[in-house]
């Protein structure tokens, strides 16, 4: 999804990105890119990966960060999920 946006706005200027992305998906270009990181991770800690490991995998680069994002969207703790 994150790559056919890319592709699709790869020489647009950042506020072009910014209306055509809010206008799909009412999100701005970073809290859909983040939604989409985070239930990445969810998905990969539901199947057995581990929290810190799963935060940067799923492109987060700071696992404090990672875990109050975790928690905003999914209203739990990445490390209580088994």
């Amino acid at each position: 999804i994150i790559g056919s946006f890319s592709s699709n706005f790869e020489h647009c200027p950042y506020d072009v990105v910014f209306r055509k992305v809010k206008a799909l998906t009412g999100k701005s270009p970073n809290q859909y890119i983040r939604e989409v990181k985070l239930n990445i991770a969810a998905q990969m800690i539901c199947k057995g990966g581990k929290p810190l490991e799963v935060c940067y995998l799923a492109g987060f680069t700071d696992p404090s960060y990672f875990s109050s994002c975790f928690k905003k969207q999914f209203h739990i703790s990445p490390v209580l999920i088994d």
